[in-house]
């Protein structure tokens, strides 16, 4: 009897736990889904992707072009040591982009990195190629930066892409491919279409 007890007084606490965990993420609901058009300025304000100390206030990104370009391509044109270049990466999408800090005054508490843009499709995700940042942006002090009040700086991301044949990458090429710059609390993404 008295093991039946305890036996019911877990359960019963196991339910309230999980109730309450229920109710929490309940209560929280999803961000909403924020889809913006090449050119357009997108104001980062509150939103981020990992914490909350992300967040940059006064800075806005706006995508000005959008490209993809064979690896053998990419390598000449941009100098890049071929070394650096994975051996299954058959393209490169090329995103480039303009950060602006309107207003913002935190100096480097708050900034930009741009660790927290993927390319997004359907079913996939892919980071930007950090070996050939610098060889594509001499200028940019690195992938991470703050940006003084009324300023903006221009790079180009390189996104490598591994397909088998050129027909897969047709077919990537023809689905939606998205730019994300935010998850939190709101998703904000830029369609991107590649010439």
């Amino acid at each position: 009897m008295k093991k039946a007890l305890t036996v019911c007084a877990l359960f019963l606490i196991l339910l309230l736990f999980a109730l309450r965990i229920y109710g929490i993420n309940h209560e929280m609901g999803l961000g909403e889904t924020l889809e913006y058009s090449m050119n357009e300025v997108v104001p980062l304000e509150n939103d981020f992707n990992h914490n909350s100390e992300e967040a940059a206030p006064g800075y806005s990104v706006q995508v000005l072009g959008c490209e993809w370009m064979e690896v053998s391509d990419f390598i000449e044109k941009y100098q890049v040591n071929s070394d650096l270049v994975s051996d299954s990466t058959s393209y490169y999408i090329l995103v480039t982009l303009s950060c602006k800090n309107a207003d913002n005054q935190q100096g480097t508490d708050a900034g930009i990195s741009l660790f927290g843009f993927p390319l997004v499709g359907i079913n996939y995700l892919t980071e930007f190629d950090e070996s050939s940042f610098l060889a594509l942006n001499p200028n940019m002090p690195g992938e991470q930066f703050a940006l003084y009040p009324g300023t903006d700086m221009e790079m180009t991301l390189a996104y490598p892409i591994n397909v088998m044949n050129k027909t897969e990458f047709q077919k990537l090429l023809r689905s939606k491919i998205w730019l994300n710059l935010t998850e939190y609390p709101n998703r904000k993404i830029v369609r991107l279409e590649i010439s």
